[in-house]
């Protein structure tokens, strides 16, 4: 089992009480990289800051929380091998149907072939690490100079919750801006 402190960006819209009350909040734009669910950073609150700052323009908040995982719980596509050979398998059979298939078109080809079997998604969240998500230098550093070979030392790992209960979910509040 994994614990891991995640964090949510939030837009600031004057309503940190409402937040504190009702968050973590859902992403459900058509455009979410892996589908419905509720998304979070993990581990790097440098993270979250960066999409404050460019999702929100500087204008937003950053809640933290605990969350605990293995492989039953999350289908982990940055640490998991098996987990990433059934993403890929699943990858080649929604290709077929559907050439331009993208990430989330995937993930919902997956949870339709556990419905088809009468089986429910196993995976309550979904680990991965989007490339290009981040364009600060601060968080890379070369192995070389005049090499663009790199370490990312603050990788940008999303976790997408679908359902809260198996990941024992805890300890929601505002950790920015400071005073709350």
């Amino acid at each position: 089992m994994r614990t891991s402190e995640i964090f949510q960006t939030l837009e600031d819209r004057g309503n940190a009480d409402e937040i504190l009350n009702h968050g973590p909040y859902e992403c459900s734009h058509s455009k979410a990289w892996l589908g419905r669910g509720y998304y979070f950073w993990e581990d790097h609150i440098e993270n979250a800051h960066w999409w404050g700052e460019k999702g929100y323009k500087g204008r937003y908040f950053v809640c933290a929380a605990a969350i605990d995982y293995d492989d039953q719980t999350c289908l982990d596509l940055v640490d998991n091998r098996d987990h990433f050979s059934d993403f890929r398998e699943a990858l080649d059979l929604c290709l077929k149907n559907n050439p331009r298939a993208l990430v989330p078109d995937v993930i919902d080809f997956m949870i339709l072939a556990f419905k088809k079997v009468g089986r429910e998604f196993p995976f309550a969240a979904i680990r991965m690490h989007p490339q290009q998500s981040k364009g600060g230098e601060e968080f890379k550093l070369k192995f070389v100079a005049n090499n663009n070979a790199f370490f990312e030392f603050v990788r940008p790992i999303q976790i997408c919750i679908k359902k809260f209960r198996p990941l024992n979910f805890r300890g929601h509040r505002i950790v920015y801006p400071d005073g709350y």
